[in-house]
């Protein structure tokens, strides 16, 4: 991947611009730095709303209980939703966590968000 970018770089003829960029990209811990930020964006909804059924357990029992599901469904889709996304973010089985939070998002988008 590395000689695909030297060769777009080459082509660009930005002088001495190029080695700058090119030599920041190269940092280890900047690209660690920057996967953790592009990976806390990404869970950034899902910890939230993960947070707030525990926060916010009475109103979250009642609207579960508006859709017709039981109340023991908040902690396990509130507990699906945190450890999923912490999983996700520190990089462990990562692939899997994403799958998990993307079969949730599906699953809530049908169940409580069938007004569209």
């Amino acid at each position: 991947m590395q000689t695909f970018w030297r060769r777009v770089m080459a082509r660009q003829s930005l002088g001495s611009r190029v080695g700058w960029v090119e030599g920041l990209l190269d940092r280890p811990a900047l690209q660690l730095t920057l996967g953790l930020i592009a990976r806390l964006l990404l869970v950034h909804l899902f910890l939230v709303s993960g947070a707030m059924k525990f926060l916010g357990w009475e109103q979250t029992q009642s609207f579960f209980e508006s859709l017709g599901l039981p109340w023991w469904l908040v902690p396990i889709a509130g507990g699906w939703e945190l450890v999923c996304a912490l999983m996700f973010t520190l990089g462990l089985r990562a692939r899997v966590a994403a799958l998990a939070l993307a079969a949730f998002a599906g699953a809530a988008t049908l169940i409580g968000h069938s007004d569209w």
